[in-house]
């Protein structure tokens, strides 16, 4: 198996895992990712195969090689019952959060998490799904992630090898409903990655969690989900937070934070033009540097077997209201607007930078176009816009 998996990424194209179902195709992926954290030497020669492209840019207070950021949601870690649990299997030294060494290497610069305060398992059974013709994904992994106090602390033994530009999401229990418990929550888990050590690039507060299924909180302590169990019919969304509410989390994580870790937000789809104004006004009173717009869309999901399962939905699908946001926050502020929803390639990229972002978040594009996609994306761009220039 090891030998195999040190030039798995080299040989085999996006089309291997398309072939898979979504769950496999995401165990498969974790499997290998964590083989070649293990390997940082294998790691290292197979990252040279995959050359990155110098479009430097600033955005959010951030300086970056290039505008394309692997969005959270790939490295965020295993799942656990209590924090005591994950906090053991740190000490055990287990890889915790696989990806954390190989993905920033292989794909450039990476948004890590969203991390809750307290561990979560996720939602149980079938979770992924996959529209290939139309480029979209939907999920509802439901915040799996080992909380806060134990990804700093595995991190934290891990800062000199931690990539040069990285980022962390932060999201509150989506259990929550009192906003003081949520600005003290996000507050402390904040504390536990500075304290820790930990100085990422930016800190995003995800302000928007879909995909949360309060009738089913129980899964197995494995990261890897189950598909032998059939997914439940509902699923809750929480929407993006009301701007005050907006303010005041925000406001609590920036108190938190050293001068120079820039804050970034990140909202959800569905709401007014009206709305995403007040809230750009409302996160830039609180201190945030930029906005990620958006989150995923709770949809129906069409190919699930079930008619009522609801997931969110990311990719092509949500290009057209991601646009939409991108542009109502971009003429409404004057913070940095990081797009996100349904890039896949460089003409994509471009009519989000026509629409004001200056840079994009980027998660169904790493599979249906492979480990490339960033690289993919920037050349197209950069190309497209020459040929516009002459």
């Amino acid at each position: 198996m090891e030998e195999n998996s040190g030039g798995f990424f080299n040989r085999v194209p996006a089309s291997y895992f398309l072939r898979k179902s979504p769950e496999r195709a995401h165990e498969s992926a974790l499997r290998h990712l964590r083989f070649l954290d293990n390997h940082p030497r294998m790691l290292a020669t197979m990252a040279r195969r995959f050359p990155k492209v110098s479009w430097p840019v600033e955005v959010g207070g951030v300086l970056l090689d290039s505008p394309l950021i692997l969005a959270a949601g790939l490295v965020k870690g295993d799942g656990f019952a209590s924090e005591a649990e994950a906090m053991e299997a740190v000490g055990r030294g287990r890889n915790i959060i696989p990806g954390w060494r190989s993905v920033p290497a292989i794909a450039g610069a990476v948004e890590m998490g969203s991390f809750t305060l307290a561990p979560r398992l996720g939602n149980s059974g079938n979770v992924l799904w996959r529209d290939a013709e139309r480029r979209t994904l939907y999920n509802r992994v439901g915040l799996r992630n080992p909380g806060a106090r134990a990804a700093a602390a595995f991190l934290s033994e891990r800062l000199a090898e931690l990539p040069a530009t990285y980022g962390i999401s932060l999201a509150a229990d989506p259990d929550a409903t009192d906003l003081q418990q949520k600005c003290e929550d996000l507050a402390e888990a904040t504390r536990h990655f500075i304290s820790a050590g930990l100085c990422p690039s930016w800190l995003t507060v995800n302000l928007s969690c879909p995909n949360i299924d309060h009738t089913r909180l129980s899964a197995p302590a494995s990261p890897l989900v189950s598909a032998s169990q059939p997914a439940p019919a509902t699923a809750c969304q929480t929407a993006t937070e009301a701007p005050d509410q907006a303010n005041a989390i925000c406001a609590a994580v920036k108190q938190e934070l050293p001068e120079e870790i820039p804050l970034w937000a990140k909202v959800g789809p569905d709401l007014e033009d009206a709305t995403y104004h007040e809230l750009a006004q409302a996160l830039k009173e609180a201190g945030a540097k930029a906005i990620v717009a958006i989150n995923t869309a709770t949809r129906k999901v069409p190919q699930s077997g079930i008619a009522e399962t609801q997931a969110g939905m990311g990719g092509a699908s949500l290009r057209p209201e991601a646009l939409q946001a991108t542009a109502a926050l971009s003429a409404a502020s004057t913070l940095d607007i990081i797009a996100c929803g349904g890039i896949i390639n460089g003409s994509d990229f471009q009519e989000f930078q026509n629409a004001g972002a200056k840079a994009a978040q980027y998660w169904s594009a790493l599979v249906f176009r492979g480990p490339n996609a960033s690289t993919l994306i920037a050349r197209e761009a950069r190309r497209q816009s020459h040929k516009l220039v002459s």
